[in-house]
């Protein structure tokens, strides 16, 4: 497809616009203290769909925190959505890292029922969307087996560990989240891998004017419905901005991978 035709359809809004102000709620998930997230929930929808979001800052606390992501939170809930933004453990904490991240992910996504119940959301099938190390992490999720998702889109997503830790990408942080390099811990890379999503589509956004993941370290995700999209445009941080072309991608397949799963 060309990307004049994701910037066409695009433009419509979205079905499930509301104008209301949305209620924000901090909520824990866990035990460890940065088990928690911000859920957001447009007043008047009736039943919005629910779109998770990861952060990035290579898995490091001292590389930011899900406030990463609160402009789109604001946008996507201001467009009808309901979002929860997603913190979790990193390393530099004590529960951060392997293999509490990873232990974080899975209890962030269990917690989504409960949602449904008390806030009136519908979780049955989220979309996930991640950006550099969270772009990792929402890949992983929609690999694991018990998980159901309609869909992942990752904005520079740290793909190929084996190569991030090769090269020592991001001053090493891979073997910081692993707690080692592979031929230390094999296994543990073996499970943080993505593996192969099967069926759930799975849409991998990188851009030209990254100098902080490049786009080679965003190769090799397994999908039957995959779909790699590469912008001119966008530096690494400013692909999670809510003002450009990468965010008219997002906007584009969220509305897409939702009406899909219907």
């Amino acid at each position: 497809m060309l990307f004049a035709a994701y910037v066409s359809a695009a433009s419509s809004e979205p079905s499930n616009r509301v104008g209301a102000e949305p209620v924000e709620v901090l909520v824990p998930y866990g035990d460890a203290p940065s088990a928690f997230g911000r859920l957001y929930v447009p007043k008047s929808a009736t039943k919005p769909p629910v779109v998770i979001l990861y952060h990035g800052g290579f898995w490091r606390r001292s590389g930011g925190d899900l406030n990463l992501m609160t402009p789109m939170a604001e946008a996507l809930v201001d467009a009808g959505y309901a979002v929860w933004n997603v913190e979790y453990g990193r390393t530099g904490e004590r529960f951060g890292g392997w293999p509490y991240t990873f232990d974080h992910v899975l209890e962030s996504l269990a917690i989504l029922d409960d949602f449904g119940v008390t806030y009136g959301v519908d979780a049955s099938r989220p979309i996930v969307v991640g950006h550099s190390a969270g772009g990792h992490l929402a890949l992983w999720a929609g690999a694991q087996p018990a998980t159901d998702v309609a869909g992942v889109i990752a904005l520079a997503p740290i793909v190929d560990l084996e190569l991030a830790d090769e090269n020592g990408l991001g001053n090493g942080a891979v073997a910081d989240l692993l707690g080692g390099h592979v031929i230390d811990v094999p296994e543990r890379f073996a499970a943080s891998r993505i593996g192969h999503l099967g069926d759930v589509p799975a849409v991998v956004i990188t851009s030209a004017l990254d100098d902080s993941v490049s786009a080679e370290y965003s190769a090799g995700v397994g999908s039957d419905r995959l779909v790699e999209v590469g912008v001119d445009s966008a530096t690494h941080l400013s692909m999670i901005r809510t003002d450009g072309d990468t965010w008219t991608l997002v906007t584009y397949w969220i509305e897409n991978l939702l009406t899909a799963r219907e």
